[in-house]
């Protein structure tokens, strides 16, 4: 993921199991602003508020994201 990508995200308090975060469901849209590697977070513009969560929770939106939208 770049700065500039939309991404599809879930908030930290919709993550139910917290030992495997890749089945938490992504249903929230934004804006990557940056992503920080090394400590696992990415800021993200959301609804004209730049949230900060966990990288884990984030992904990059696919054509499928946009239809949906």
């Amino acid at each position: 993921m770049k700065p500039g990508d939309m991404v599809r995200f879930a908030f930290f308090k919709e993550a139910l199991n917290y030992k495997d975060w890749s089945n938490t469901e992504k249903k929230h849209l934004g804006l990557l602003v940056e992503h920080d590697s090394v400590q696992g977070n990415v800021m993200i513009l959301h609804n004209g508020e730049i949230i900060k969560i966990r990288a884990n929770l984030a992904e990059k939106a696919g054509k499928k994201d946009y239809e949906k939208r």
